[in-house]
């Protein structure tokens, strides 16, 4: 079964960028950064199963409902009947 890990790593710039990566062990990891022309600075596995990772609501659609639903509380529009 395949592990989902998060990373830091740092490019040939000196620009630091994080991940995930969902592999089989760390090892696959330092590969595919090598592979990116990456140096791994950090990384550690996973402890379970997110929401936001099995979910299907990109990150744009939840900040834009977000907003929307903020705006209609603020105007005093209920939330339920």
């Amino acid at each position: 079964m395949a592990k989902v890990f998060y990373y830091s790593a740092r490019g040939e710039t000196d620009r630091i960028t994080t991940g995930t990566f969902k592999g089989e062990s760390a090892a696959k990891l330092r590969e595919f950064l090598n592979e990116q022309k990456l140096v791994l600075i950090s990384a550690y596995e996973s402890p379970g199963v997110s929401f936001w990772k099995i979910s299907t609501i990109s990150d744009r659609t939840l900040m834009l409902f977000t907003n929307y639903f903020s705006t209609m509380v603020k105007a005093g529009i209920s939330a339920y009947k």
